[in-house]
């Protein structure tokens, strides 16, 4: 019997949180660990990443990338934006992801 341990990662440009398993700060680190480095069990993330040369490349994004590949959806998703207009768009996306994962 293999047992798997739950993975979590963390998207965001400045936070650290005790026992992640993968801090992605960027969108392009954030994407990269999503597609190459999961499965995840819980994906926490952040709406601004702090690109100034990209600001359109959110945590936003990211989750939309989740809605293209929902074999990639973790089992949950934590939302630690500060960013009220990111966050209420971020909060319909959730929902929507995670009941697609769980069948609801």
């Amino acid at each position: 019997m293999t047992i798997i341990q739950a993975r979590w990662l963390l998207i965001d440009d400045i936070r650290n949180i005790k026992g992640i398993d993968k801090i992605a700060r960027t969108y392009d680190e954030g994407l990269n660990a999503i597609h190459n480095e999961g499965p995840w069990e819980c994906i926490i993330f952040d709406h601004d990443l702090g690109d100034k040369q990209i600001p359109e490349r959110t945590g936003y994004d990211l989750m939309c990338e989740l809605e293209r590949h929902p074999e990639l959806i973790p089992n949950n998703i934590i939302l630690v934006t500060q960013n009220p207009v990111g966050r209420q768009k971020m909060e319909v996306l959730k929902n929507k992801l995670l009941r697609r994962k769980h069948g609801i």
